[in-house]
């Protein structure tokens, strides 16, 4: 598909079913090359995933000059890249700390009245979630269901899952409970 559908007039439900078509014809082939990169197909499914929503996020600022399959190929080669880098980083900033600290990290002491205090403070903030989020976040982090599970069990993509668990989190962030 080497036309550039985002700088065309048209309703939203028709460039929501063009964004969709992209996504199957593409999904595996940038699957195939952030796997090559990353070494892990969880992980390339979530930068092909993360590419998607970006794209979806700012297609009327998106210019492809050439066609879609080069533009999003190089997009997603990029997005892997920069995943690896990062964990790297990680792994080397991780690596450099003290025993003591890491252990520290894992091992903090609260009190029970602090531990009630933010316990409380997270189930409210859970009970503030859409309630397809709020289920989603409950089967997999208290019900420890695999995203498949999750899916299966409530009749949505692997990705819908994945999805709902990143804003639930995001939500949790911002309200400090995570």
């Amino acid at each position: 598909m080497d036309v550039n559908y985002t700088t065309m007039v048209m309703p939203q439900a028709l460039q929501a079913l063009l964004y969709a078509q992209l996504f199957t014809e593409h999904n595996d082939w940038l699957c195939y090359c952030a796997t090559k990169i990353t070494k892990d197909r969880e992980i390339a499914r979530d930068v092909v995933q993360d590419f998607f929503a970006y794209y979806w996020s700012n297609r009327e600022s998106i210019t492809i000059t050439a066609s879609f399959k080069s533009y999003a190929t190089r997009a997603v080669q990029n997005i892997a890249v920069s995943y690896v880098k990062k964990d790297r980083i990680r792994e080397l900033h991780y690596a450099r700390l003290p025993v003591e600290e890491t252990e520290d990290i894992f091992t903090t002491e609260i009190s029970e009245r602090e531990y009630d205090t933010l316990s409380s403070n997270l189930f409210a903030a859970i009970e503030g979630l859409p309630e397809q989020r709020r289920k989603i976040l409950l089967m997999h982090q208290f019900g420890k269901l695999k995203y498949a599970e999750i899916a299966d069990t409530l009749g949505v993509s692997k990705n819908t899952v994945k999805t709902h668990l990143k804003l639930a989190y995001r939500t949790l962030k911002e309200n400090r409970v995570r």
